[in-house]
């Protein structure tokens, strides 16, 4: 999953009772946690099979994810995009879904000229970046929440947070 080129620097803080890590390499964002309760869960989100160097330098950024996660506006400045093929044109295009809005994995599917809105959910599924590529904000069709790397649950939330309003797991689309 990541190249050899430098060292794995991890970030880990605690924030409003979750953990959140951030693992960097060459001044790129390549891997993040979801909130996790326990330090060794929010690491093994961006396991590797790579020795990670823990270190305090990122910290700003794994603070940012639990700032997002509980739905305040952040800026993650180190640059975690590249690519051109189809997941990282989707992952592209979920970053620019807003803050507290939500698209279906459709509506992505036909913005990329494709029908293939489960090849979308493919991409989502494999997205490295959990909240700073908000693949939180791709609902299905039918407003149902759909699925997530953290459980429904989590999904909710961080919706929630963002200020998305959900009735028994349906979105309340405006």
């Amino acid at each position: 999953m990541f190249s050899n080129s430098k060292k794995i620097v991890v970030s880990i803080c605690k924030f409003q009772e979750l953990y959140f890590a951030v693992a960097i390499q060459n001044s790129k964002i390549i891997g993040s946690s979801l909130g996790r309760k326990e330090e060794e869960a929010a690491l093994n989100d961006i396991s590797t099979r790579e020795k990670l160097r823990i270190s305090p330098y990122y910290i700003k950024e794994a603070e940012n994810l639990g700032k997002a996660y509980f739905g305040k506006k952040v800026y993650f400045k180190l640059n975690p995009l590249s690519g051109k093929n189809f997941k990282s044109r989707v992952l592209e295009k979920v970053c620019s879904i807003p803050r507290g809005e939500v698209r279906s994995y459709k509506e992505i599917a036909h913005s990329l000229r494709s029908k293939g809105y489960r090849a979308v959910g493919n991409a989502l599924n494999q997205n490295p970046l959990p909240i700073i590529i908000p693949c939180h904000r791709v609902i299905k069709s039918d407003g149902s929440l759909g699925d997530y790397k953290g459980g429904v649950d989590m999904k909710k939330e961080i919706l929630t947070n963002e200020g998305v309003n959900i009735v028994h797991n349906n979105i309340l689309r405006k």
